[in-house]
C-alpha cells in the first residue's frame, strides 16, 4: 500500500481520532537517532521512506542492516493491514510498536551517516566489518585475539573522531548523508504535493459530486411538494366546488321544504279534523242505528199487546199510520245510510291526508338523494294536489291538476 492510499484511507476512516494516537518513540542510540513520531500515517511513512531508502542503495547490504529493513517490512504491512481492517487492534498495533522501539536486534536508518559508513566498510573492507559493527553497537569491547577485529575497532573509532581522512572519511560520509536527506526531503516534498494534489482533486470531485446528488435531491423535493401543492390544490378546489354545489343543493332542497311545508302541514291538520269528523259521524251513525232499534222494538212490543192491530182496524187510520210508519222507517234508513257515507268518507280521506303527508316528505328525501327525475316529479306532484274521491257521490271523479303548472310554482324561487 502507497503512502497516498493509506493517508486516503485512514481520513475516510471512523477511527480517525484512534490512528491519529498512535505513536512510536525510537531510540537509537548506536546511531544517534532518537524521535517520536505521533500518527499512524507519519509511522508508516517513516517506515515507508525507509524501505525504500534501503532499495535504493546499489550496495550489498550487511545481514544486521537488512533485519532492520526486513523488521520495517513487516510493521508495514500489519499497520496496512490495521488501516485496511479499520478497526482498533491494540494487540496488533502493541507488537508493532515494540519491535519497533525495542535496540535488539540493533536497528539502523538508511540515511544515517553510521548506517552508510557500515555499508561502504562491508563492500571495501568487509573484514574489518565486524569489528566496526561490535565497536558502534556494543557498550563493552572484548577481548582482542583478532586483528581484522581490532582494525575494525579502528575504522569505527577513527570514523567516530573528526580527523579521519581514510575509506570510512566522516566529512564525506556526513556530507553523503546530507545530500541523501536532502534527495529525500525534495522527494517527499514532491511525493506530498502530488499526494495533496490527488487527494484536493479527488475532495474537489467529490464536492462536485455532493453538490450534484444535494441538487437532484432538492428537485426531487421540489417535484414531491409541487405534486404534492398540486394534488392539494385540486383537492382542495374539488372540495370547495363539491361544497359549493353541495350547499346549493340543501339551499334548493330547503327552498323545497319551505314550499311543501304548508301543504304537509295542511294534510297533517286536514287528517287530524277529518279523523275527529269520522268519529264524531261514527258516534252520529250509532245512535240512528240505536233510534231504528228502539223504534223497532216499540213497534213489536204495540203488535204484542194489541194497540197497532186497533189502529187497523179503521182503513183510513191504518193508511195514515201506514203512511207514517213507512215514511219514518224510509227517513232512517237513509239517515243511516248518510251517516254511514259520512263516516267512511271521513276515514278514508284522513287516510288520504296521512299518506299525502307522508308522500311530501318521501319527494323531500328523494330530491335529497338525487333519485328522482322530471317524470316522477310530475307524477308525484300530481298525487300530491289531485282531488280524492269522498266516495259521496257516485262516479265521483277526481280531475286531475295540470302538473307543469305546479312544476312552475314550485320551482319559481323567491
Amino acid at each position: 500500500m502507497t503512502i497516498s492510499e493509506l493517508k486516503t484511507n485512514v481520513s475516510e476512516s471512523s477511527n480517525l481520532e484512534w490512528f491519529n494516537n498512535r505513536f512510536v518513540n525510537l531510540n537509537y542510540s548506536h546511531i544517534g537517532f532518537k524521535e517520536t513520531i505521533t500518527g499512524i500515517t507519519a509511522i508508516y511513512e517513516f517506515l515507508y521512506r525507509q524501505i525504500e531508502g534501503f532499495s535504493s542503495i546499489k550496495d550489498q547490504l550487511p545481514d544486521e542492516i537488512k533485519k532492520s529493513q526486513s523488521i520495517f517490512e513487516k510493521a508495514c504491512k500489519i499497520i496496512a493491514n490495521i488501516v485496511n481492517l479499520n478497526q482498533e487492534n491494540e494487540n496488533e498495533w502493541n507488537n508493532v510498536r515494540t519491535q519497533l522501539e525495542r535496540e535488539n536486534p540493533f536497528k539502523f536508518i538508511y540515511n544515517s551517516s553510521i548506517t552508510q559508513f557500515l555499508i561502504k566498510l562491508f563492500n571495501s573492507q568487509p573484514n574489518y566489518y565486524h569489528g566496526a559493527y561490535d565497536f558502534i553497537t556494543s557498550p563493552h569491547l572484548q577481548n582482542i585475539h583478532d586483528k581484522n577485529r581490532f582494525a575494525g575497532y579502528l575504522f569505527a573509532c577513527e570514523f567516530l573522531s573528526k580527523d579521519y581522512n581514510g575509506v570510512a572519511n566522516r566529512v564525506e560520509a556526513e556530507l553523503s548523508s546530507v545530500t541523501n536527506i536532502k534527495k529525500d526531503l525534495h522527494k517527499y516534498l514532491t511525493e506530498s504535493e502530488k499526494h495533496l494534489t490527488e487527494y484536493l482533486s479527488k475532495s474537489h470531485y467529490k464536492v462536485i459530486d455532493a453538490t450534484s446528488k444535494i441538487d437532484t435531491h432538492l428537485l426531487e423535493i421540489n417535484k414531491h411538494y409541487g405534486d404534492w401543492f398540486t394534488a392539494t390544490s385540486n383537492g382542495l378546489t374539488n372540495y370547495l366546488t363539491e361544497t359549493k354545489t353541495r350547499v346549493q343543493e340543501l339551499e334548493d332542497l330547503y327552498q323545497e321544504k319551505l314550499k311543501l311545508e304548508a301543504p304537509a302541514k295542511y294534510w297533517e291538520n286536514r287528517a287530524i279534523k277529518l279523523r275527529n269528523e269520522g268519529f264524531w259521524w261514527l258516534g252520529a251513525l250509532i245512535t240512528c242505528i240505536g233510534i231504528v232499534v228502539f223504534i223497532i222494538i216499540w213497534i213489536l212490543n204495540k203488535f204484542s199487546d194489541g194497540t197497532i192491530e186497533k189502529l187497523f182496524q179503521n182503513t183510513g187510520t191504518a193508511i195514515k199510520w201506514s203512511v207514517l210508519i213507512i215514511t219514518l222507517i224510509s227517513f232512517l234508513a237513509y239517515t243511516i245510510r248518510t251517516l254511514s257515507k259520512l263516516t267512511f268518507s271521513s276515514f278514508h280521506l284522513f287516510r288520504d291526508a296521512q299518506e299525502r303527508e307522508q308522500l311530501t316528505y318521501v319527494y323531500l328525501s328523494l330530491q335529497k338523494g338525487k333519485g328522482i327525475d322530471q317524470t316522477e316529479r310530475h307524477l308525484i306532484m300530481q298525487s300530491l294536489f289531485s282531488r280524492a274521491d269522498s266516495g259521496l257521490l257516485k262516479d265521483d271523479g277526481s280531475p286531475t291538476m295540470p302538473g307543469n303548472i305546479v312544476d312552475k310554482f314550485i320551482a319559481n324561487k323567491p
